[in-house]
Formats: structure tokens, C-alpha cells, sequence
């Protein structure tokens, strides 16, 4: 196993949250190089299988319609385009909370890389909602 990074956002519910716009556009929610609880992107010395596990508590606050959550886990390259690793779409009820989390692999070069979150809220609403977010990103040799 090589270098281990990780990421952890808790927000202060309902002032300390992270609003999702409400153009439909995916926002940033945590990355391993910035925010509250971030170690920092992740070096590698040799080719690796990074595998990357999120959690994010989502939550509708409008009390009169269901929305759609769209999230993604990315795998960032320094200097490079960001991939796609893996995506979660959940459902969430009228002014309710949902757990979703995922985990997702992929082989990768020796490099620096940074991990990222990112979630939308469908139809255009500001009633989507991010409480928490945990990310956890482990290199296993290849």
C-alpha cells in the first residue's frame, strides 16, 4: 500500500452547508488539496491502483417536491484533464436526508494527483444541499 489521502467536510446544520447552484451545474464539495480537513493530493513514485471511496449526506430542504442528486468522484492530475472515476445519482423525498457513497478504482502512472467531489441538484432548484462529505483515497502498489 502506498500514500493514503483524505478529506472530511461537516457542516453546521442548516447555516454550514453547501448550497448546490441552481443552474444545474456540478459544484465543488471537497477536494483533497483544499478545504477543512484535506491532507493534501496524493504523490506516487510507481504506477498504483488508486481506490476511492466518498460518502456525502444529501439533503432536499424543499417541502413540496422530490429531487434528483447527481455526484461524481474525480481523479485530478497535476497539469492534467480531470476523470471521471465514478457517479452517484440518488433520490432524495420532500425535505428529507440521504446517505450515498461509492467507491471506485483506477490504475494510474507515477504523478501527483488530487481527488474531487462534485454534486448537482436537478430542475433547476436551490433546495439541494450538501451536510457532510468524507473522502478516502488509497494507492495500492501494481
Amino acid at each position: 500500500m502506498l500514500p493514503v489521502g483524505h478529506g472530511r467536510y461537516r457542516g453546521t446544520f442548516p447555516t454550514d452547508v453547501i448550497k448546490l447552484p441552481a443552474d444545474n451545474s456540478a459544484a465543488d464539495i471537497l477536494t483533497l488539496a483544499s478545504g477543512p480537513g484535506a491532507s493534501g493530493p496524493i504523490t506516487l513514485t510507481a504506477p498504483a491502483l488508486v481506490s476511492v471511496t466518498a460518502t456525502l449526506q444529501l439533503f432536499n430542504i424543499d417541502a413540496a417536491s422530490v429531487h434528483g442528486f447527481g455526484c461524481q468522484s474525480e481523479l485530478r492530475p497535476s497539469g492534467g484533464a480531470a476523470v471521471v472515476l465514478g457517479t452517484a445519482d440518488e433520490t432524495v423525498a420532500t425535505f428529507a436526508e440521504r446517505t450515498v457513497s461509492w467507491t471506485t478504482a483506477l490504475a494510474v502512472d507515477p504523478g501527483t494527483y488530487d481527488v474531487g467531489v462534485k454534486c448537482s441538484v436537478a430542475f433547476r432548484t436551490t433546495s439541494g444541499w450538501v451536510t457532510s462529505a468524507d473522502v478516502v483515497a488509497i494507492a495500492f502498489a501494481r
